[in-house]
């Protein structure tokens, strides 16, 4: 799964704390959508009269914080832990202490 697009909330201060940045992630958070068929407004020979009708399956946003890392070596969502690589600092995997990140060569 990758992030399609970042939706910034354009909110004042005091909302700012509830809703916060959402995020849009390929194939999670999906709301179907029923539509009936209707006509357009703009009826030209290139558009069709009459939309189509039926299910749309479309994405939703959801907030930054449930957004989770993907463990390249697990391949699960997990947590991120900070530890040390030598003497690097780095990201680990929550669940199978792997590095996340690839530390710096000095």
């Amino acid at each position: 799964m990758t992030v399609e697009h970042i939706v910034r909330a354009t909110v004042s201060a005091r909302e700012r704390s509830t809703r916060g940045d959402t995020v849009i992630v390929q194939g999670v958070n999906m709301a179907k959508r029923h539509t009936k068929p209707r006509p357009r407004q703009g009826r030209t020979e290139r558009t069709p009269r009459i939309q189509q009708g039926g299910i749309i399956e479309k994405p939703m946003p959801i907030q930054v914080s449930n957004v989770m890392v993907i463990c390249p070596e697990c391949s699960q969502p997990t947590r991120v832990r900070h530890g040390h690589v030598g003497d690097q600092s780095v990201r680990l995997c929550a669940r199978c202490g792997s590095p996340l990140t690839k530390a710096a060569k000095s």
